[in-house]
């Protein structure tokens, strides 16, 4: 299972937890978002260890979102950041602080 926390379908296959159901930065605006789940990043509708891989691009990463991240992600899975440079180094640090490396 692959989600894109923030996703509007750049990610062939990946489930898009967005909470908008159309696209705003992603081809046209106002596309539906394919594979939508309404959600955000603070709460996932996954269970424990049932992700493979997360994509999270340009998203905000909040505690609550990095407390979901670890809390879905299988052992062993990916996580996938892409953000402004300017804030990505600190969040990503966070992350994998929090995943344990």
């Amino acid at each position: 299972v692959a989600i894109d926390i923030g996703g509007e379908g750049r990610h062939a296959g990946a489930f898009n937890v967005n909470p908008s159901r159309v696209t705003t930065t992603t081809g046209a605006p106002g596309r539906p978002i394919p594979n939508h789940v309404p959600f955000d990043g603070k709460c996932l509708p996954f269970g424990d260890q049932s992700v493979d891989v997360i994509h999270l691009e340009n998203a905000p990463i909040r505690p609550e979102t990095i407390a979901e991240i670890k809390r879905v992600l299988r052992p062993g899975g990916d996580v996938r950041l892409v953000g402004p440079a300017d804030v990505s180094e600190a969040l990503h640090k966070q992350i994998a602080e929090a995943l344990g490396g």
